[in-house]
């Protein structure tokens, strides 16, 4: 199968962890269900029910800490696993490594000690990037840089702050930078083309009228997690009308996991909240909402361009569909990839979303909204890249699948004594 992988992991330290006691070894007996849903090296979480605590006050704190897995079903294989811990409660994160089928239970123990398994592999961390941006690296292979200067003399390159994806290589980025056709388009970008508020019209899309901005305000370091199995980076995005009136505040949350060689996962999360009384987001399909945005060479190359949509998909005319996901298959730089965005099915309005699709790879969930103070407005998707050989390209039955794993994650918990 296309997506199938196993992993034999030699172990490693983890970030951010502390136990009960240094030199102890705590283990658990957990039991993972894939439930309903097949299931490809799917991110797993499972709350631990003894008070833990973390040197530093935060889960991204670094340490001589490790955990582990070791699932039942394959004794030779070590899963790395991770922590988040808050206010003494820890969640366990590890990847289920391999293909599973649904209605499948699994047994496997958990291990948390003062050291990890002796030979450490890879993990997450952060580096400083030009122009003020910060990279995330698994090992030494960047996975996205997210782009937050802001330069008023330069205002059409940084009006607006971006994640942009590097390709498998780490040579180049599958995603398009500033410049090039529409250079509006950026990376991993939000915004809806009419934005009213106050009895104005923004359009936080293209930017316009002139001044009107997304910017950094901070990154939220409480939120932030490192180690070998996932990076979450979750950062303040101000966005501002051209006298400098805060009119949106969004919580911009990104999570990549560990994953086998030519797939990358990432989940993008958004909070919205008002600044200014009550705001309308709308628009068009075309120029509203979540987006991806592909590099300018697949611009060039977009006659070779072919989505993958559910099998219950309206395509609709001027590059419109219906759906809850869509996947782009295009070629680049000699290689073929696919695109996989999927809306979580809790997003507002998600029964009547239209999707933009354009050949070009710029393509998203559009809905109208409405902003009112203290009810934000929360939006969740999951981007896969896949790099896949000819002949062998996902269907949209595979696509299907990941989406629906997304939709209902495997449910894990620890077996009491």
């Amino acid at each position: 199968m296309y997506l199938r992988r196993l992993i034999r992991a030699a172990g490693l330290a983890v970030a951010g962890l502390a136990v009960a006691a240094p030199g102890e070894e705590t283990t658990f007996d957990l039991e993972v269900q894939t439930g309903s849903v097949a299931r490809i090296d799917a991110p797993v979480a499972v709350s631990l029910p003894q008070p833990f605590e973390s040197r530093s006050g935060r889960g991204s704190s670094s340490g001589p800490l490790g955990a582990w897995v070791w699932p039942e079903s394959d004794a030779a294989a070590i899963w790395p696993a991770q922590l988040e811990i808050a206010d003494g409660h820890a969640i366990a994160h590890f990847i289920l490594e391999g293909d599973y089928e649904a209605g499948k239970t699994l047994k496997a123990r958990l291990h948390v000690a003062s050291a990890g398994p002796t030979r450490p592999g890879p993990a997450f961390t952060f580096a400083a990037a030009p122009d003020s941006a910060e990279d995330l690296l698994w090992g030494d292979q960047p996975i996205w840089r997210y782009r937050r200067a802001f330069d008023p003399n330069r205002l059409e390159a940084t009006y607006k702050v971006f994640h942009e994806l590097f390709d498998f290589s780490g040579a180049g980025m599958i995603t398009k930078p500033e410049g090039g056709t529409y250079p509006h388009h950026r990376g991993l970008f939000i915004g809806w083309n009419k934005t009213s508020a106050q009895g104005r019209d923004y359009d936080f899309w293209h930017m316009k009228p002139d001044g009107t901005t997304q910017r950094h305000a901070g990154f939220l370091d409480e939120r932030t997690l490192l180690g070998p199995v996932l990076a979450r980076r979750a950062m303040r995005v101000d966005w501002l009308n051209p006298e400098g009136t805060l009119l949106i505040e969004e919580t911009r949350t990104l999570t990549a996991y560990r994953q086998r060689a030519g797939a990358r996962l990432i989940d993008a999360e958004s909070h919205l909240q008002s600044g200014a009384g009550e705001i309308r987001l709308d628009g068009d399909a075309h120029h509203a909402g979540f987006q991806f945005r592909a590099a300018q060479e697949v611009f060039e190359n977009q006659k070779e361009t072919v989505y993958l949509l559910p099998e219950e998909a309206e395509r609709r005319e001027n590059d419109l569909a219906t759906g809850a996901w869509a996947a782009a298959l295009f070629p680049f730089q000699g290689r073929r990839l696919a695109a996989v965005y999927l809306a979580h099915p809790g997003n507002p309005e998600r029964a009547t979303a239209i999707l933009s699709v354009r050949p070009y790879v710029r393509f998203g969930e559009f809905f109208p909204a409405t902003l009112r103070p203290g009810a934000p407005l929360r939006l969740r998707y999951r981007l896969y890249i896949l790099d896949f050989e000819p002949g062998r390209a996902p269907t949209a039955e595979a696509i299907q699948a990941l989406y629906e794993g997304y939709a209902e994650p495997p449910r894990a918990r620890i077996l009491l004594p």
